[in-house]
């Protein structure tokens, strides 16, 4: 028989070109050296040796335990995860296994050294993982999906007439399968100080030994386990004793591992799972099977509480029912239908309640069936037998029922199911009650609701026609706007309005706005008329129409006109409407119209007035500006221009000089000349209205001096559209030319700062990762250290705590940077369940947090495409700074919901309110919103800031209410995938 130090020391340099390919392919293993890969590996196999030789002498388990150090250190500084560092170890013990798999069964090395193997390299991942801190975000949602699934499962072995067995064989392949095994069985408790096989799954599925009873007694792996409060391990299960393998099932298993069922303190049985080929198993593999045998315990514990209260529940099943129909059968009408085949169906008070005889009332389903209103029959009888034929225990519907005398009466009818141990349904009974008046005082209700609404959208328009209306500049777009909107306000299908010439204004406008294709009506100039002598409404009904002499042949069904009165009380317009889309025009109708009217009386005389004021403006704006500026005048026809002699004096000549066109092109600058020609060109030629506005350098024709000037004009035009004179102003704009040029190249220095100051910051932060993790390594060991006493404890725990904030600082700084220079923070979405996130998150904070209450409530779908990293940094962010800034006996409340494609969160906590004045700087870099008198946090206040970068990222956006009386609410909303962003 081969020891494992024999088979080490004599394969020692292929194992470590072996380890070197293998941990080689690792991520964080790209672009290291052959040293750095392999680094303490060869001196840990030589430690092994010498341990699988000399047995666990002291001195050679501290050199292992030096040698991790080592490793797992190394591997820290080297960026590594802690699944990577597990995973080298099980890659070790792999290796190390894979020399005797191979060898016949007496050349294999003993079970007792195999075993110890693996218990050192188990010792040496649990140290690993307690470095790491557990378990990574990825075993949580397999875990989680696990549990899920477990659920779905348990119904299947709770409340069922079939025995127990039969369900627990699902459970344990869905264990055994998510620890990624090849086998597993279930055993438990039987006769006193027994186990018995339960359920087989895998490779032990097909021995089939259902009569296998194992005793707690013995010294065997499953007794031993039974015994454990923590998981055993059984490798090389081939080579142990029989003693050790009873009612083990064999199965080509190599390793196993155990755990006792122990829910309320007392044995329920042992599950063990194993695999076929000889390895470790992994630390996350023992906390995962923890969790979810504990989470199989409590499934059977229920079954088996439910087993216990079946026999009780048969009992009182007949009269819980009895008692059961009698209290939701009171009502007005009470039948009893016998479900079994050929049943009756019978009826008390129906006669009275609905006017029909007793000899009229028939006991056959079709009876009443035939009575109900044929559009409510087909819904009524799939709801009826929908309930009776599935699951449930009542049925309630509304619909209309015929009364002997023909009408229809409004009912609302309900009964209660009863079943027999089967579930079959054999009885139901229920009432039938008349809530005719009810739905007559609802409907009328509705119609005045509907009323109500219809007025107060009236009363929004008119505020809105308001707004529109006295926004607009001329007497066109004020007729056209009055027109439409009094058309569709009032619903009308055709409009009119008219504004007279009045003081020398031109001639008469109209406006017309037709619904549609809706045809015009005839000539209406006698109501026109009759509206403008008299100044006064005018509302006619089709009849009136109709009746009327004159006005009967207009082929409009109603007319409502109102007059436009001015400031002066006279008749400026009027507007009119005909054909209301329904009935004829009311009262409300006529009162909305006299509004609009005044609205456009206004508008109309406003325009009027600003067109006056506009002119007057131009006319002072160009006087004050000859006064204070150089002016010139150009005649485009005959060719002259004339300068004065400010005008003269920013071109470098002298007052007494003569200047011509050719002069004033001469003295542009080079550089500006083709420009400034072509702008003169576009004036003279009409475009924007002749109006001229430029900036351009001047070069003195005399002084040689270089000036910048501010130049503005206008082009006056014939009846042709001929350009006959063109007037303007110069300013000299030098000063503020020079003034700009040097506030801008300040600008583009200080922004060359800002951006260096960043890079500079992302730099350090990114180069102080390092250290820092070297510090927190170091405080880790020395935590574990015995010889110190409390006050170094203490400081250590200061010093790791420090640590932690600037960490946090470092990644806020380059969250920071990257917002700032990247272009945003990156996200990457995938599918995801916010709601599961939003409870992720709030219980790690609780048990951050253990003195406060963090209240959740998710509604809704949370599917979506998120990046669930990020937006657990956004919860968390707002959680924290609800807890430190909210009052500490009152709760934080976390809530979502779902509306059109969007996800709302919402973090509220009540205490002091955000000042006003921060308020609109919250998520501004920097910034930090406390009140007065709390604390400054610790952090650099790049937290919203950071937050608000993530959720605008998503395509998403965050706001935040606070006062004293509500507390302070941040409001988050996301879009479920990025096609929605900008919600």
């Amino acid at each position: 028989m081969s020891s494992i130090a024999d088979l080490i020391e004599s394969h020692r340099e292929s194992l470590v070109q072996r380890f070197l390919e293998e941990a080689g392919r690792l991520e964080s293993a790209r672009g290291l050296k052959g040293p750095e890969v392999i680094n303490t590996f060869p001196e840990y196999l030589t430690v092994l040796a010498a341990l699988s030789r000399q047995g666990p002498l002291e001195e050679l388990a501290r050199t292992k335990r030096r040698l991790e150090d080592m490793h797992v250190g190394g591997r820290l500084r080297l960026g590594y995860n802690q699944d990577e560092v597990t995973g080298e170890y099980v890659l070790m013990g792999r290796l190390i296994a894979g020399l005797w798999e191979a060898l016949p069964t007496e050349q294999q090395p003993s079970p007792e050294d195999s075993q110890a193997l693996f218990a050192r390299l188990d010792a040496a991942m649990d140290y690993a993982v307690a470095v790491f801190t557990g378990y990574s975000m990825e075993d949580r949602q397999r875990e989680k999906r696990t549990l899920r699934r477990l659920d779905a499962l348990a119904p299947k072995a709770l409340g069922r007439d079939e025995s127990l067995a039969s369900h627990l064989e699902p459970l344990v392949r869905l264990i055994h399968e998510a620890l990624e095994a090849d086998g597993a069985e279930l055993f438990l408790v039987g006769t006193p100080g027994t186990l018995r096989l339960a359920a087989a799954t895998g490779r032990c599925e097909a021995q089939s030994r259902r009569d296998v009873v194992v005793s707690l007694e013995g010294d065997g792996f499953l007794a031993r386990v039974a015994r454990s409060e923590e998981p055993l391990f059984l490798a090389g299960t081939a080579e142990a004793t029989a003693d050790m393998r009873e009612g083990l099932c064999g199965g080509g298993l190599s390793t196993l591992m155990g755990l006792r069922l122990w829910p309320h303190g007392d044995l329920m049985g042992v599950l063990y799972v194993g695999v076929a080929r000889a390895r470790p198993f992994s630390p996350q593999a023992k906390r995962y099977m923890e969790t979810l045998v504990e989470y199989l315990s409590g499934i059977l514990d229920r079954a088996f509480l439910f087993g216990q209260l079946q026999e009780a529940h048969a009992r009182l099943g007949e009269s819980e029912a009895l008692y059961r129909l009698a209290t939701h059968a009171i009502s007005d009408a009470i039948w009893d239908w016998d479900l079994s085949p050929g049943g009756v169906l019978r009826h008390e008070g129906v006669g009275t309640l609905f006017g029909y005889p007793r000899q009229e009332v028939e006991s056959h389903l079709r009876w009443w069936v035939e009575r109900i209103h044929p559009e409510d029959r087909e819904a009524v009888e799939y709801s009826l037998q929908a309930a009776v034929q599935g699951e449930a225990e009542r049925w309630e519907s509304e619909y209309r029922f015929r009364h002997h005398d023909g009408h229809y009466v409004h009912v609302i009818d309900h009964g209660v199911i009863a079943r027999d141990a089967a579930g079959r349904p054999v009885r139901m009974v229920g009432a039938m009650q008349d809530v005719t008046a009810r739905k007559q005082v609802e409907e009328t209700r509705a119609l005045l609701l509907q009323s109500e609404r219809q007025r107060t959208a009236r009363l929004r328009g008119l505020a809105s026609a308001s707004v529109d209306i006295t926004g607009r500049e001329t007497l066109d777009a004020v007729l056209r706007a009055i027109t439409e909107r009094a058309r569709v306000l009032i619903g009308a299908h055709w409009a009119r309005t008219t504004l007279m010439s009045v003081g020398g204004w031109g001639k008469s406008l109209d406006a017309v706005s037709r619904s549609g294709t809706s045809a015009a009506p005839a000539s209406a100039s006698g109501i026109f008329l009759e509206v403008t002598r008299r100044n006064q409404t005018l509302r006619l009904s089709r009849a009136e129409l109709e009746a009327h002499p004159r006005w009967k042949d207009q082929g409009a069904h109603g007319w409502l006109a109102a007059p436009l009165i001015g400031r002066d009380g006279s008749n400026i317009g009027v507007i009119q409407l005909a054909d209301k889309q329904a009935g004829d025009f009311s009262e409300e109708d006529e009162a909305i119209l006299v509004q609009l009217a005044r609205l456009a009386s206004v508008a109309v005389e406003n325009v009027k007035l600003y067109t006056a004021l506009r002119e007057s403006e131009d006319r002072l704006r160009l006087a004050l500006a000859a006064a204070r500026l150089g002016t010139w005048d150009y005649d485009p026809v005959t060719g002259v221009l004339r300068w004065d002699e400010r005008c003269k004096a920013l071109f470098g000549l002298s007052p007494d000089a003569v200047v011509t066109w050719d002069a004033f092109v001469s003295g542009i600058h080079p550089e500006d000349r083709v420009r400034t020609q072509a702008v003169v060109r576009k004036a003279l030629s009409g475009e924007d209205g002749g109006s001229y506005d430029i900036e351009y350098r001047t070069v003195g024709l005399e002084d040689g001096a270089e000036r910048w000037v501010s130049a503005h004009g206008q082009a006056f035009f014939d009846e042709q559209g001929r350009a006959v004179r063109f007037i303007g102003t110069v300013l000299d704009v030098t000063e503020r030319k020079r003034l700009d040029a040097r506030l801008l190249r300040r600008e583009e220095e200080l922004q060359r700062r800002a951006e260096m100051e960043e890079k500079l910051i992302g730099i350090v932060s990114h180069d102080l990762r390092s250290p820092l993790n070297a510090i927190g390594f170091s405080t880790t060991l020395l935590l574990r250290r015995q010889d110190l006493d409390d006050a170094a404890k203490r400081n250590v725990e200061r010093i790791r705590d420090a640590t932690g904030r600037a960490e946090r600082m470092i990644r806020d700084l380059l969250d920071f940077t990257q917002a700032r220079m990247g272009g945003g923070i990156p996200i990457h979405r995938k599918p995801a369940d916010l709601n599961a996130l939003v409870r992720t998150v709030v219980e790690e904070v609780r048990l951050a947090n253990p003195g406060r209450r963090i209240d959740v409530e998710t509604s809704g779908s949370g599917a979506g495409d998120w990046d669930v990293d990020r937006l657990a940094q956004v919860l968390t962010n707002l959680l924290n700074n609800a807890l430190r800034y909210g009052e500490q006996d009152t709760p934080v409340q976390v809530e979502t919901r779902t509306e059109d494609g969007v996800v709302e969160l919402r973090v509220h906590n009540e205490g002091e309110p955000i000042r006003p004045e921060v308020l609109p700087i919250l998520f501004e870099p920097m910034r930090r919103g406390m009140g007065n008198g709390q604390p400054r946090s610790p952090g650099l206040g790049l937290g919203l800031y950071i937050v608000d970068r993530i959720v605008h990222m998503h395509g998403g956006r965050i706001s935040v209410r606070s006062s004293a009386e509500e507390g302070t609410t941040f409001v988050v909303r996301l879009p479920r995938s990025a096609g929605q962003a900008g919600a």
